[in-house]
């Protein structure tokens, strides 16, 4: 079955202006750019996105939106070829088929929130490496000082600390209240044992798929996996094989629409992931692309302009 398919460019607002940190290295976005699919199957209307994270994804957003409007008709059918497709655009089309078979779920999942001195989630999360080292450790006693017994912090720090550093924070701080500590060191072969629970981001991502994921990666504590940065059926295979060797799944949004975070929540749910998810970030946008289906925010938003820029199918 081949079915319809048209294709939106959007641009929504960053309530603010939002600063990542890539290795240490900073970028700044004003808005949060992509596009938006529509698929109308025989009695179904789906949407999905195509939203590569500048600085993270391997792809750009123009890149995206030529090569969509260079696929034929069977490349949007349930099984689209791993090589020849960027990642984002990928799951895209996979996440259609996924959602014709699998429709949403009603419901959202619990989610780790991002640094709130007044949230009451069980999980805080934190980014590191932004600034020096001894700076990162202050900041982390700080945080640390004020979370509630029940509560813990992830720290992701994105590959800016060297493994003498990661001791050095072991020895600094009370770490009873670490949940983990995400993508620290720059070299994945500098990883040994010391105590500290660890999660595998990035990595994950650069596996060659065609390959047995190597040990180093099972002795993890969590695997975090973004699906728009690795593609849907990717996503699945990793938290199937996750699940087998006893590791902790945590799903984590690349900064996308209340298209994508609601199928995140849906696919979770699905997955019978019980972690805290990594999905509190929708309220960084000002703006919707179309009216929820699962209730993720406190109060509606407008929703974005998005305009046509063709019909792919």
């Amino acid at each position: 079955m081949i079915p319809k398919v048209r294709i939106f460019e959007y641009e929504i607002p960053f309530t603010s202006p939002f600063v990542f940190n890539m290795g240490g290295k900073r970028k700044t976005l004003n808005t949060r750019q992509g596009l938006l699919l529509h698929w109308l199957f025989d009695d179904q209307s789906i949407y999905t996105e195509v939203a590569p994270l500048p600085g993270f994804s391997n792809e750009t957003l123009e890149q995206c939106k030529q090569q969509l409007l260079m696929l034929n008709s069977s490349d949007f059918s349930a099984s689209p070829s791993p090589n020849h497709l960027y990642q984002s655009v990928r799951f895209a089309i996979e996440a259609a088929w996924y959602q014709l078979e699998y429709p949403l779920r009603s419901t959202a999942v619990r989610s780790c929130s991002l640094i709130d001195k007044s949230s009451e989630s069980h999980r805080i999360k934190i980014k590191a490496g932004h600034q020096s080292f001894e700076n990162d450790v202050l900041s982390l006693k700080s945080v640390l000082a004020y979370l509630e017994p029940h509560q813990k912090l992830r720290v992701d720090a994105n590959r800016t600390w060297t493994i003498e550093e990661l001791e050095a924070l072991q020895q600094a701080l009370n770490t009873s209240q670490i949940d983990y500590v995400e993508e620290p060191l720059k070299c994945l072969d500098h990883y040994r044992s010391n105590g500290l629970p660890i999660a595998f981001d990035e990595s994950l991502r650069e596996l060659d798929p065609l390959k047995p994921v190597p040990e180093i990666f099972f002795t993890a504590k969590t695997w975090v996996l973004k699906p728009m940065l690795c593609g849907l059926q990717r996503t699945i295979e990793l938290a199937e094989l996750a699940r087998e060797r006893g590791i902790a799944c945590v799903l984590s949004s690349s900064f996308e629409s209340n298209v994508s975070l609601e199928f995140y929540h849906s696919l979770a749910r699905d997955l019978e992931l019980t972690e805290e998810q990594g999905l509190d970030t929708l309220k960084y946008l000002a703006k919707d692309l179309q009216p929820a289906k699962i209730k993720l925010r406190a109060e509606t938003v407008p929703l974005v302009d998005c305009k046509e820029i063709a019909r792919l199918c």
